[in-house]
C-alpha cells in the first residue's frame, strides 16, 4: 500500500521509500502523481502514475518531492490525463490497487530497494495472471518507451545513460538480461551482454528499450537466482565482480575523458552536463561504487589486491599471498582459461573418476596454511566467474585448484619476483614446495591448537 503522507513532514532521503505515492514537479505546474522507484542521498527516482509498468524513469531532488495524501484535492481545471493520476494515486494509498514488485517475485513486496508497478483496474487481472505464470528467476524489469503526446516528460528530470553504465535489456534467447554500455548515440547505445566476453562482442539497441540496473538490484538478483537460474546468476556475479575490480579505473576515465561539455541526447531534447553541472551524479557514481567494493569485500575476510598495484613485490614489498590475489594474477588465469598463454597442466587436466582421490595444496613455504585457505577460496570464486570453464563440483574445484590454478598462479608470482622466465619460476616452485608441505602445516596448526587446550 502506498504511504500516506503528513502535511508538516519534510522530505529527506531517509523519510522517503521505494512504492511511496507522491507529487512531482511537472513543467512546473501543475505537480503530478507518481510512484518512487529508488531513493538516494541526493536524489529520487520515479515514475509517472497511471503506469503499466513500462514507463519511462525519471528523477528529481528529494525536496521537490511531496508525499501524496488521501485527503490531497485534485488540481483545478485538471486535464483528463492527470485526473486518471490522480484517481491511479488514490486507488493504491487507498488500498484498492496492489504494488507488485517489478523484478520477478512478489513474495519479496516490503523490499524497499527494488522498483514497484502499480496496476489500474482495466489491467489488474491480466497482470496478476502474468506475474503468479513467471518463474522467479524470470526478470520483469520495466522497458521504457515514448511517451504520448499528452503524457508527462519533465526536462529537468529526464533519464539518460553514459558508457559503463550497468543497465537491463531484452534478449531474444534470455529474457531480461543485465549488460554494459559500451557507447551511446542520439537514439541507441552500444551493449556487451554479461558475462563479458573477449574478444568484445557488442550489440546496438534502442535507448529506449534500456533500463538503469541499481546495485541493490543487482545483489537482490543475484541471491534470487543462485539454484533458479545458474546462467543468470554467473552473469550478475560477472557484474559484480565488474564493479569491484574496474570502478576505480572506468571514474578516472570518464573524468579525463569528459569534455567541457558533453551532451548526452535520451529523447527529442538534449541533456546538457558540464564539467560542474555533471559533479553531483559522478559524486553519485563514486559512493555507489564505493558501497559495491564494501558490500563485496566484506563478504570475504580476503583482502583483493587491486590491479594498480603492480606485481613488482620487490619495488612495493608486497607479501607473495597478496600477490596471488592481485587482478594481474586472476587476468594471468583467464588468459589461461581463453587458450591466450599455454598451459599443459590446464590443457592436460582430468576429472577424477574415482573415489580414492588425493588433493594436495602442495606450495612448501610459499604460503602458511591460513594465506592457502583464504588464496583457495579466492581461486574458487574466479573459477565460479569464467564463462570457458564447465560447471565443476565442489570436489572437482578443489581438485582443479589443487592441480593447474595454484601451481600456475604460484609460478606467475615467482616469475615475477624474481624477474626470471617461466622456466626458472617452475623450477624455484618444485624446489620450495618441496621444503614445507601444507598438509604438515595442517598438523601443525593442530598440534598448537591442542597444547593451547591444556
Amino acid at each position: 500500500m502506498g504511504r500516506r503522507g503528513s502535511a508538516s513532514q519534510t522530505n529527506t532521503p531517509g523519510l522517503l521509500k521505494s512504492g511511496d505515492i507522491v507529487w512531482v514537479p511537472y513543467r512546473k505546474s501543475p505537480l503530478w502523481p507518481a510512484i518512487i522507484k529508488n531513493v538516494y542521498p541526493k536524489k529520487v527516482t520515479y515514475c509517472f502514475l497511471p503506469s503499466n509498468g513500462k514507463s519511462p524513469i525519471f528523477k528529481a531532488m528529494p525536496k521537490s518531492v511531496i508525499l501524496f495524501k488521501e485527503s490531497d484535492p485534485l488540481p483545478a481545471n485538471a486535464s483528463k490525463d492527470l485526473k486518471q493520476a490522480y484517481n491511479a494515486a488514490l486507488r493504491i494509498v487507498r488500498g484498492e490497487t496492489p504494488l507488485t514488485l517489478d523484478i520477478g517475485s512478489d513474495a519479496l513486496n516490503n523490499n524497499d530497494t527494488h522498483s514497484f508497478n502499480s496496476i489500474s483496474p482495466s489491467t489488474s487481472t491480466s497482470s496478476h495472471m502474468n506475474s503468479s505464470s513467471r518463474s522467479s528467476s524470470t526478470l520483469t524489469m520495466p522497458a521504457s518507451k515514448k511517451l504520448k503526446k499528452n503524457s508527462p516528460e519533465p526536462e529537468h528530470s529526464r533519464v539518460f545513460f553514459r558508457p559503463d553504465d550497468i543497465v537491463m535489456v531484452k534478449n531474444e534467447s534470455k529474457g531480461k538480461w543485465p549488460a554494459l554500455v559500451r557507447a551511446i548515440d542520439a537514439t541507441s547505445a552500444c551493449i556487451s551482454l554479461f558475462p563479458l566476453e573477449e574478444p568484445e562482442v557488442t550489440r546496438t539497441i534502442l535507448l529506449t528499450e534500456l533500463c538503469h540496473l541499481s546495485f541493490n538490484e543487482i545483489s537482490f538478483l543475484c541471491k534470487q537466482v543462485e539454484e533458479s537460474n545458474p546462467e543468470l546468476h554467473k552473469a550478475l556475479l560477472d557484474v559484480q565482480h565488474f564493479l569491484l575490480f574496474k570502478s576505480d579505473d572506468i571514474s578516472a576515465e570518464k573524468v579525463s575523458n569528459m569534455s567541457l561539455d558533453d551532451t548526452v541526447d535520451t529523447g527529442n531534447e538534449s541533456t546538457h552536463a558540464t564539467l560542474n553541472g555533471n559533479s553531483y551524479d559522478m559524486e553519485m557514481e563514486e559512493v555507489e561504487a564505493k558501497i559495491v567494493r564494501t558490500s563485496i569485500a566484506t563478504s570475504s575476510s580476503i583482502p583483493v589486491r587491486s590491479r594498480s598495484e603492480s606485481l613488482d613485490i620487490k619495488k612495493n614489498k608486497i607479501p607473495f599471498r597478496d600477490a596471488m590475489l592481485t587482478e594481474d594474477a586472476r587476468e594471468f588465469m583467464e588468459s589461461i582459461w581463453n587458450q591466450k598463454v599455454p598451459s599443459e597442466r590446464h590443457n592436460n587436466y582430468k576429472r577424477p573418476i574415482s573415489s580414492n582421490l588425493e588433493i594436495s595444496f602442495n606450495c612448501g613455504d610459499l604460503l602458511s596454511y591460513q594465506e592457502l585457505e583464504q588464496v583457495v577460496t579466492e581461486f574458487q570464486k574466479w573459477i565460479t566467474l569464467c564463462t570457458k570453464l564447465p560447471k565443476m563440483s565442489l570436489l572437482t574445484e578443489l581438485h582443479y585448484v589443487s592441480e593447474v590454478v595454484l601451481p600456475e598462479v604460484c609460478i606467475y608470482c615467482l616469475s615475477k619476483k624474481n624477474e626470471c622466465s617461466r622456466e626458472k619460476a617452475e623450477k624455484l616452485f618444485r624446489e620450495r614446495s618441496q621444503k614445507d608441505f601444507a598438509f604438515n602445516q595442517l598438523l601443525r596448526a593442530v598440534s598448537m591448537e591442542r597444547e593451547t587446550m591444556t
